[in-house]
């Protein structure tokens, strides 16, 4: 093979020749994550939003990778019982750890 078939092959295969490929996101949690960096100033264009087939006690999960690219899971069967506020408040919990790094808090508050 000539060096320049070598040299687009190799290209090909390291990272896109180092273009940015945006993460996948599904439309509809797009447009709630839309208007969370409207109402939180906290950009969201590098979390993967998806759909998932998750565990029936798992409404939602944020995922945090080694290379430290995150991702948002939703349980489809979940949001297909919920109404337009609680699909709101599902990714907003969601965003809040994905996008803003916080944990629960496990607290209990004794009255």
């Amino acid at each position: 093979m000539s060096k320049y078939v070598w040299i687009s092959l190799l290209c090909l295969s390291a990272t896109s020749c180092g273009k940015y490929v945006a993460p996948y996101k599904d439309v509809e949690l797009s447009l709630i994550a839309t208007q969370f960096e409207v109402d939180t100033g906290v950009k969201t264009e590098s979390i993967t939003m998806r759909f998932n087939a998750l565990d029936k006690s798992i409404m939602g999960i944020c995922y945090t990778y080694d290379d430290d690219s995150k991702e948002i899971q939703i349980n489809d069967a979940y949001w297909d019982k919920l109404n337009d506020v609680g699909r709101t408040q599902l990714m907003y919990h969601e965003l809040g750890h994905c996008a803003m790094n916080l944990k629960h808090d496990e607290t209990i508050v004794h009255t």
